[in-house]
């Protein structure tokens, strides 16, 4: 009994932060008011950015498509009630991402794909298939899947973009993936 109440705080306090952690990215809008500056500044000029830079954006892109695509799908198909939450936090959090990831591609000259890649495709049609605690399950396993290949990314990315912009997004990005991961383990945790 003791343990379960344990659990029920921990989840509870992992999701507020997540929370906390969502509601200050989404403020910082100053990303993408700097980006928009320096493209009204520099006129027309063309913005040259290395491949592995503009790599990332675009898979950033697609990926934070994805992940909004899943957090409806949870919204829709979980019987969870933190799921059904961590699935608005997923929607709301991803499309302010994808604001700042146009502003950041529009400045930059970097073209965006408007659809998730192929294997995201694939894992949004499986978990349309699945329903119950079937669609949880695999839900939550590909959430942290998902998550663990985008921390390890945008911390690459962090290190190693030659770009100060791209490098910055994806530091400033970090804390908060790093937080939803955090609250999809403890969802899962406290569903075993």
């Amino acid at each position: 009994m003791i343990m379960n109440k344990l659990q029920l705080l921990i989840t509870v306090i992992t999701v507020l932060l997540t929370f906390q952690a969502c509601k200050s990215n989404i403020k910082d809008e100053s990303m993408v008011d700097s980006f928009t500056t320096v493209k009204r500044s520099s006129g027309k000029v063309n913005v040259i950015v290395e491949k592995a830079d503009a790599d990332f954006v675009a898979e950033a892109a697609r990926n934070s498509l994805a992940e909004m695509e899943l957090g409806k799908l949870a919204r829709q198909k979980s019987n969870n009630k933190r799921i059904k939450s961590f699935g608005m936090i997923m929607i709301a959090a991803h499309s302010k991402i994808n604001n700042k990831i146009k502003g950041l591609a529009s400045a930059k000259n970097i073209s965006l794909l408007t659809v998730a890649d192929p294997d995201k495709q694939n894992e949004i049609s499986m978990l349309l298939k699945k329903s119950g605690n079937d669609f949880d399950k695999a839900y939550i396993s590909n959430m942290i899947e998902d998550y663990k290949k985008d921390i390890s990314t945008f911390e690459n990315a962090a290190k190693n973009c030659a770009d100060p912009d791209v490098k910055s997004f994806a530091a400033k990005t970090l804390p908060m993936l790093q937080a939803h991961f955090d609250a999809i383990n403890a969802i899962s945790y406290s569903m075993q």
